[in-house]
Order: C-alpha cells, then sequence, then structure tokens
C-alpha cells in the first residue's frame, strides 16, 4: 500500500515530520520509491553541470591556473572542446616546462577533443588549435595533421599555412616548407613572417644544407 498524504493521521502534528517520525517516513518511502530515490541521489546530492559551471568559474578568476587544474578540469567535462578552446592560452605557455605525465595526457587526449566538437561555431577552429598544441609539444606530424582538418573544415588561411611550413620545416623537409611558406605569403603579401622563412629556406635549399 502507498503512503500517501491520505495515510497520515490527521492528529499527526508536526512530529512526524521530525526526528524519528521524520525518519520513519522517510524509510517508508525509500521502500515504496527504490527508483525515485536513485534517481534524487544521481541527479540532485551528486556532482552536477552546475556544479562544474561552478568549478570552471572559479578556475578562471585565477590569474594564471595551473596547467595540472586544467588538465583535471578537462577530464572531468570529457574532454569537451570548449572547454579546451577557453584554456587554450595557458596549456600552450605551460606545457613545454609540464611533466611528462601531463603532456602525454593531453597528447592522449586531444583526439577525443576534436571527436566532441561539433562544428556550430566557425569562429572556434578547434583543428587548428589542436594543430598548435602538438606543434608545441614537438609532434609536427599530428600537428600537420590538424592543420590540414583546419583548412577543410574552416577554410584556408596565411597563418595555417605558415605553421604548416614550420612543421615540415621541422620535420626536415624544406621543400614542402618552402612550398607552404609561399601559399602563405601568396594570400597575405605583407605576412613579413613568412616572407623571412622564404629567404631562410631558399638559401638552405639553394646551398644544399
Amino acid at each position: 500500500v502507498l503512503l500517501g498524504e491520505n495515510d497520515i493521521p490527521d492528529d499527526a502534528g508536526g512530529d512526524m515530520f521530525l526526528g524519528d517520525g521524520f525518519t520513519s517516513l522517510n524509510r517508508e518511502r525509500k521502500r515504496q520509491f527504490p527508483m525515485l530515490q536513485q534517481a534524487y541521489d544521481e541527479n540532485i546530492n551528486t556532482f552536477s553541470p552546475n556544479d562544474f559551471f561552478v568549478l570552471q568559474g572559479c578556475l578562471k578568476e585565477e590569474a594564471e591556473p595551473s596547467l595540472r587544474s586544467i588538465v583535471s578540469l578537462i577530464k572531468l567535462s570529457e574532454w569537451d572542446s570548449d572547454v579546451f578552446f577557453k584554456y587554450r592560452e595557458s596549456i600552450l605557455s605551460q606545457v613545454p616546462d609540464t611533466t611528462v605525465k601531463i603532456r602525454n595526457d593531453l597528447c592522449r587526449g586531444m583526439p577525443r577533443v576534436w571527436d566532441n566538437y561539433f562544428m556550430l561555431d566557425d569562429s572556434k577552429d578547434i583543428a587548428f588549435e589542436i594543430g598548435r598544441f602538438y606543434y608545441g609539444v614537438h609532434r609536427y606530424s599530428d600537428a600537420l595533421a590538424y592543420y590540414e582538418i583546419s583548412t577543410e573544415t574552416v577554410g584556408q588561411h596565411h597563418v595555417t599555412f605558415h605553421n604548416m611550413g614550420l612543421c615540415h620545416y621541422s620535420l626536415g623537409n624544406r621543400e614542402n616548407a618552402l612550398f607552404y611558406f609561399e601559399l602563405s605569403l601568396e594570400m597575405n603579401k605583407s605576412y613579413e613572417k613568412a616572407l623571412s622563412w622564404i629567404e631562410k629556406v631558399s638559401k638552405e635549399i639553394a646551398s644544399g644544407g
């Protein structure tokens, strides 16, 4: 028999909802509605999306949150692309000096960041940012792969081509590097970085260095 408000005696008074009376009433309701109790525990008493939002806000208030804290937050978000995008600059600035474990965690997690990305806002070039990350940890082939994805999904950009040139140069592919530096300069005639690298790589190729 379900315990409803009609089953509560009129003369029960407030004692039924206090102390032992409440404990007994609560125990009976848990017995009658076990699934409701489980749903309450899972959605109210445990860590919630709002708790995550508050935690993220607290981290944002720090002048320079530690990379360890950022990685923990990204893991908690199941490698959410938006969380990665928010903290990308802090990640890039700190990852060169971090531990091998944290660096490896990030390297393994980047493909999941991309898998979790839905292209609803083309102002967030997630693939480009992942490419920047991989370049920063000297994984140039991985960086190239994501720069290529960036050109296919968001479009060609002179900075992307320039960065692809840097990757090829770091891999020892000077001819390919020169090709992308020239593409970069072709898209932006005033891009001095590309022009400087074209001069440098051209001299190296000419001298056979």
